[in-house]
C-alpha cells in the first residue's frame, strides 16, 4: 500500500513499472465496471460525456500516480515539482475539453465526431513530448547510486 499511498522514500524502476501496471489494471477494471453498469442500468446518457469519465479517472488515479512519481523522482534526486510538469498536459487537456477549446464537432459521413482544434493539436503534442520525457525520467533512467536525502538505494535498481 505504501507504493501507491506514501510520498516518502525512494522506489526503483521495477517498483515504478509494477505500480504503473497495477494502476493501469485498476483503471481498465473501473472503466469496464462503468461501461457495464451504464448499459445494464440504463445510464448511458450519463456516460456519453467522456469529459466526465476522464475527470473521474484522473481524480481516482491522481493520488497514487503522484505518489509513484514523487518517490521515483526522489530516487533520481530530482526536484519534486516536476510532478506538476508531468501532470500539466493532462490538466490542460481536461480543462480544454471542459471549455470546448481543444475539440470541435465535425460531420464526417453523416456521423458527428470530435476532432482536435489547433489548440487541441498543441495540447496533444505537449502530452506526447512530456509523456515521453516522464517515461524516460521515471521509468528508464537509473536512480542515484548512493544513499541520498530521501533514503537508501532501493532494491532492484
Amino acid at each position: 500500500m505504501d507504493l501507491h499511498f506514501s510520498f516518502k522514500g525512494r522506489i526503483s524502476r521495477a517498483q515504478f513499472w509494477f505500480g504503473l501496471i497495477v494502476l493501469l489494471i485498476v483503471s481498465v477494471i473501473i472503466g469496464f465496471v462503468i461501461a457495464v453498469s451504464s448499459t445494464t442500468l440504463g445510464l448511458e446518457h450519463y456516460f456519453k460525456n467522456t469529459i466526465l469519465v476522464n475527470v473521474v479517472f484522473m481524480l481516482l488515479l491522481a493520488y497514487p500516480m503522484s505518489a509513484l512519481m514523487v518517490k521515483r523522482l526522489h530516487d533520481r534526486d530530482r526536484p519534486t515539482w516536476l510532478v506538476a510538469v508531468f501532470w500539466m498536459p493532462t490538466i490542460l487537456s481536461i480543462l480544454g475539453n471542459i471549455l470546448g477549446i481543444t475539440f470541435k464537432k465535425a460531420d464526417i459521413g453523416g456521423k458527428m465526431f470530435d476532432i482536435p482544434t489547433s489548440t487541441g493539436w498543441f495540447v496533444i503534442g505537449l502530452m506526447f513530448v512530456i509523456g515521453i520525457w516522464s517515461l524516460v525520467e521515471l521509468g528508464g533512467l537509473k536512480g542515484t547510486p548512493d544513499k541520498n536525502q530521501h533514503g537508501p538505494v532501493p532494491l532492484n535498481q
